[in-house]
């Protein structure tokens, strides 16, 4: 009866401690912000590897915090690089950063992706805003090109102190770019590094992150 007690008690203590930690984390209220993603190739900025943005190419970088109207232009300026001239124009949403901080997160799924599930929450203890995108996808055999999206939103006015961390985690792990150098093909890694030619698909299927040049 004790052991079976002591049992007990643990098992509810465990448990009292997972609910402390999950409510940890509180939700924050966000609002979704349409930046015409359609009028824009935006991984023609976002897929420019490392060792080429040094080199002066273009670039956006995949985690976003914009916190004031200069930087805001700038991001528009940026993107406009990479504008779709199907377009005629394009205008963007006007935004009070004197109340609100712009996030984007840039995440992409196969052809089987119909959208994007987007969360925010905070952590007060460790001063941490937590942006995370899970990629929803229905249960079908496809090829071809997957959805992509900036996963752009506001959100109540970033405290001072506070950082965002931003899931998933950006990965260039599976990237390789291929140039012709002195008449043979070279396979560069993100970083410029020569790295092996690739012969099979990355894992789970889909096209090479490759660049013929």
């Amino acid at each position: 009866m004790r052991a079976s007690a002591i049992l007990l008690i643990s098992a509810i203590g465990a448990s009292n401690v997972l609910g402390v930690a999950a409510q940890d984390r509180l939700s924050i209220t966000f609002e979704n912000i349409d930046i015409q993603e359609r009028c824009f190739i935006l991984s023609s900025l976002i897929d420019t590897p490392e060792f080429k943005r040094r080199e002066g190419e273009s670039f956006l970088e995949e985690k976003l915090v914009i916190d004031d109207q200069q930087a805001y232009e700038e991001f528009q300026k940026k993107i406009s690089k990479a504008r779709n001239m199907a377009c005629k124009s394009v205008t963007f949403p006007s935004i009070n950063f004197s109340q609100n901080t712009l996030l984007g997160n840039w995440a992409h799924g196969s052809c089987a992706a119909f959208g994007f599930k987007r969360t925010v929450s905070k952590d007060s203890e460790k001063r941490d805003i937590l942006y995370s995108i899970k990629v929803q996808e229905r249960d079908i055999a496809c090829r071809g090109p997957g959805l992509k999206s900036l996963n752009m939103v506001t959100i109540p006015k970033l405290p001072k102190g506070y950082k965002v961390t931003f899931e998933p985690k950006t990965d260039h792990s599976g990237y390789q770019t291929l140039s012709l150098e002195n008449g043979k093909t070279v396979a560069r890694d993100w970083w410029g590094n020569i790295v092996p030619r690739r012969t099979s698909p990355p894992p789970g299927g889909g096209v090479f992150d490759v660049e013929i040049k």
